[in-house]
């Protein structure tokens, strides 16, 4: 889950179903700088 979407939409993470978590943004830019990651942009 986006992790900028719950604070704009007033949702908090216990409103999110079962095994949704919020995306951590640092690990998430981690994973998108890894050697032979394909990113799709659109």
């Amino acid at each position: 889950m986006c992790a900028l979407y719950l604070p704009n939409s007033g949702k908090k993470p216990e409103d999110l179903k079962d095994g949704i978590k919020p995306a951590k943004p640092a690990d998430m830019g981690a994973a998108l700088l890894e050697p032979n990651r394909k990113v799709i942009g659109f």
